[in-house]
């Protein structure tokens, strides 16, 4: 029964984690090339 709570409790971790990684990869992703190739910073 441990073993169930433990998987569960892991798999929530992991979503949050994943959700964090997400929010943060869109929040860069401002600056990535975009999917012509250049890259184009903020502001111009």
């Amino acid at each position: 029964m441990t073993i169930l709570i433990a998987a569960g409790l892991g798999f929530i971790l992991a979503l949050i984690m994943l959700s964090f990684f997400l929010k943060m990869l869109q929040e860069a992703g401002a600056t990535r090339p975009n999917y012509q190739g250049e890259s184009i910073p903020v502001g111009m």
